[in-house]
């Protein structure tokens, strides 16, 4: 059973972890450590960002157009 992911849910969930992220940063005052957190947490979802990136270049492609 594939499920496929719409741009939008990336976006979402993304910003989900960013957002998570940051409301470690503000909790967490061992500023290593929400270093060392906020590290992997951005390279484990590096694929999604990129991913993302990509969907929304195709969709802007997709939609523009040329007006002489």
């Amino acid at each position: 059973n594939t499920v496929e992911m719409k741009t939008k849910d990336f976006k979402y969930y993304i910003n989900l972890v960013d957002k998570a992220v940051a409301g470690v940063g503000r909790t967490d005052f061992n500023s290593e450590r929400h270093f060392t957190v906020h590290k992997m947490l951005s390279n484990s979802i590096i694929c999604y960002r990129e991913m993302f990136c990509e969907r929304k270049s195709q969709s802007m492609q997709q939609t523009s157009f040329v007006v002489f």
